[in-house]
């Protein structure tokens, strides 16, 4: 398991036409953080503890050399954690109508796909799509969109050197000055401070 073969998973899936995370939840190991941005849609992975490793190798060895016994006994250690991106981002829903919405959503909202595209990929009113949303996910159809929109503005301000228009023509944002509005609402401070502050 490592990222290389999580990128092959989700091309592989995407010839498939097997929606990621809608049906289909991939996670990599190592977070190489340029292959992960490269993946459609991109990759979360496991950031294993390497340096914890090489103290631990090296603690083993010191061992050794002082004459302690070798055994075949393999050492566990936990990852730091989990770089969470879009190809996890993903929720069990029941409902096949909302499901069909929501996994359009994932696919596309960086393409800026709006309410009316996916109230026709469900096929029922939006008034209706919107309590089945709230019942499930917490949040409006529109609130799921800008949620989706707003990870990908986190990791492109963390990881690229592209501007907040760039990132806002990228994401599926009109304008930057509606992103700038929308991640000040959540963030209490523009992308680019925010970005400043992050660094």
């Amino acid at each position: 398991a490592y990222d290389p073969l999580g990128h092959h998973l989700l091309e592989v899936a995407r010839g498939l036409g097997v929606p990621v995370p809608g049906q289909l939840a991939v996670l990599g190991v190592d977070d190489d953080a340029v292959l992960c941005a490269l993946g459609d849609p991109p990759l979360s992975s496991i950031r294993p503890d390497a340096e914890g490793a090489g103290f631990a190798a090296a603690r083993l060895l010191d061992r050794l050399m002082d004459g302690a016994p070798a055994t075949a006994a393999g050492q566990l250690l936990p990852p730091l954690g989990v770089a969470e991106r879009a190809s996890t981002d993903g929720v069990a829903i029941e409902h096949p109508r909302l499901r069909a919405a929501l996994a359009l959503a994932q696919a596309r909202a960086c393409d800026g796909i709006g309410i009316p595209a996916l109230v026709r990929a469900a096929g029922m009113s939006r008034q209706a799509l919107d309590r089945l949303s709230r019942r499930a996910l917490g949040r409006t159809l529109k609130e799921e969109l800008d949620r989706i929109r707003l990870q990908r503005v986190r990791e492109l301000l963390l990881g690229s050197e592209l501007t907040v228009a760039e990132i806002a023509a990228r994401t599926g944002f009109a304008h930057p000055e509606y992103l700038g509005v929308v991640w000040r609402r959540q963030h209490g401070a523009s992308p680019a401070a925010w970005r400043a502050q992050a660094k």
